[in-house]
């Protein structure tokens, strides 16, 4: 669709591009010759009707190529968004552990620089084949009209691109040779030039899930880093299934979130055996709100069942604060949910996971962002009634609710040290609650001694130097060069002006010349007609 178009508007455009491109230079001739030839038959109105058709032709050229580049716009506009939507649509198909190979520079360079270069290249594509074909067309009339010297004048730009060429490529070599070893830079993911590696980038690693119930891992290994030597999760084992809930706690670092995104699939599985058998929903440590209303981001696509809804709403404890806006769950919540507390944010991304009738719930530290009293009718109404029927893997340091779940799973630096119910494992969790605060406490605790001497500033002040000015200069390799730059961009100017001056010069001069001549030839008839009336006279005397 889009490639049709664009040839389209090019070849709408050619015949114009080079019909305004010829008739200015026919009409100027004859324009010319009655201002330069003395026994012109060019008339004066036919000298006017010339200088009116270059003017209407000049205006055409800008309507049309105002036109032309609007379509274009718009065209690249629309292109630009397709690609962009195509990016994004398999980035949100990506694993976590592939997108981790892209630094967040290259994409958004990917979505920015290169798709702007690619939005330029839609608008001057069709200037690739239509520039050529100018040229041939204006050699051909040059040739006919003048004759073969005319190639001279079309020969010099071609000459002096080689020449431009050459001098480039040897600047190169002297630098290829200056230089110790040669640098190397990561290359950025052009989206221009290779369009299927990019699609083979944004592919790498989608896979569709499985739709199946329950959750089983069995001696898993995982890491995020592939090429590390040290596993995120050592030999972790574990077996959830319908209206079975787990905690997973530990301290920080321990695996938590790890295990939730091997479970997601989102880091490579190394070694054991993962099971998962029905649908996955997730609520993550950190919400993800975009810019809609409050229903929206609750909603996520979902069809609207106004039951369910509401009953989301209530175990999640929104009610109250949807009450407070003035336009209720229709409220824009603002880019990243900028109108929405913390615990506001965590409460909509977990109404979000709890309305999408999953099988399987992944529940990231929902209760970190709430008072105990929000926690309490969270973890009741919504968790341990609302999903009593669901399989539920709960992470979190609320280590006041686990006596409430069916198994408790207590990580440390990736390995399972205990697991069962809080009652058999409930020493194991206070001695581990126990060293967290120790080591909590002591990480806060700075020594006085840093704080012995304040820090000092300095401020500098006076009037602006001329040194940054002369670094700027220094910078493009001297002031030789600095220079000979000044110098060319003002003898560069004094041509652009000596042209006009001249062309106004070659006019005036040429209309002088026509009117002096005018004037002797005036004053030769007037005599020649004086002389042969004389003779008249003469003969009728004499």
């Amino acid at each position: 669709m889009f490639g049709f178009r664009l040839i389209l508007h090019g070849v709408l455009f050619c015949p114009v591009d080079i019909a305004v491109c010829l008739l200015p230079t026919i009409f100027l001739k004859d324009l010319l010759n009655y201002f330069t030839l003395q026994q012109s038959s060019t008339t004066k109105k036919e000298a006017l009707f010339n200088g009116l058709i270059i003017s209407l032709v000049f205006f055409i050229r800008a309507l049309s190529f105002t036109t032309l580049l609007l379509e274009l716009t718009s065209l690249a506009m629309k292109f630009r968004i397709a690609c962009s939507s195509l990016i994004y649509r398999k980035l949100l198909k990506m694993k976590s552990t592939t997108i981790q190979k892209f630094s967040l520079g290259q994409i958004v360079n990917l979505l920015s620089n290169d798709i702007e270069k690619i939005d330029r290249g839609v608008v001057f594509f069709n200037f690739l084949w239509i520039g050529p074909l100018k040229v041939i067309i204006t050699a051909y009339y040059l040739v006919v009209t003048y004759g073969y010297s005319s190639i001279v004048g079309m020969a010099v730009p071609v000459l002096f691109l080689f020449i431009q060429k050459l001098m480039a490529s040897i600047r190169r070599i002297e630098q290829f040779l200056l230089l110790e070893q040669k640098h190397t830079s990561n290359l950025p993911l052009l989206l221009e030039s290779s369009f299927h590696n990019v699609d083979r980038n944004i592919n790498k690693g989608a896979e569709e899930s499985d739709q199946i119930f329950g959750v089983s891992l069995r001696n898993v290994n995982a890491k995020w880093d592939i090429t590390s030597s040290n596993s995120n999760l050592t030999d972790v084992t574990i077996t959830a299934t319908s209206g079975e809930l787990v905690a997973v706690v530990g301290a920080a670092g321990s695996g938590k979130s790890t295990l939730l995104q091997v479970i997601l699939k989102e880091i490579p599985n190394l070694s054991g055996n993962l099971n998962i058998r029905g649908s996955l929903s997730y609520a993550p440590q950190e919400p993800w709100i975009f810019t809609g209303t409050l229903r929206e981001n609750i909603l996520f696509g979902e069809d609207m069942d106004e039951r369910k809804y509401q009953e989301v709403i209530r175990a999640c404890c929104l009610e109250q604060d949807i009450s407070r806006f003035s336009f209720g769950d229709n409220t824009l919540v603002g880019e990243k949910g900028v109108m929405l507390s913390g615990g506001q944010k965590a409460r909509v991304s977990l109404a979000r996971a709890i309305y999408r009738d999953a099988d399987v719930y992944l529940l990231d530290d929902p209760l970190s962002a709430v008072d105990v009293h929000v926690a309490n009718i969270i973890f009741y109404e919504c968790i341990r009634k609302h999903l009593k029927n669901k399989c539920v893997i709960l992470v979190t340091h609320q280590v006041q609710f686990l006596e409430n779940v069916d198994k408790v799973l207590l990580l440390d630096k990736g390995r399972v040290t205990a697991s069962g119910n809080y009652s058999k494992i409930e020493g194991l969790i206070k001695k581990a609650v126990e060293n967290c605060t120790e080591k909590d406490s002591s990480a806060n605790i700075i020594p006085l001694k840093e704080y012995d001497r304040p820090s000092e500033t300095h401020e500098d002040r006076g009037s602006e130097t001329l040194n940054p000015y002369k670094s700027y200069c220094l910078a493009g390799h001297g002031w030789t060069t600095t220079c000979l730059l000044v110098i060319f961009f003002a003898f560069t100017q004094v041509l652009v002006n000596l042209y006009d001056c001249c062309l106004q010069i070659w006019v005036d001069g040429k209309e002088g010349s026509a009117n002096s001549n005018t004037k002797i030839q005036n004053f030769l008839d007037d005599t020649h007609v004086l002389k042969k009336s004389n003779f008249h006279s003469y003969d009728c005397f004499g």
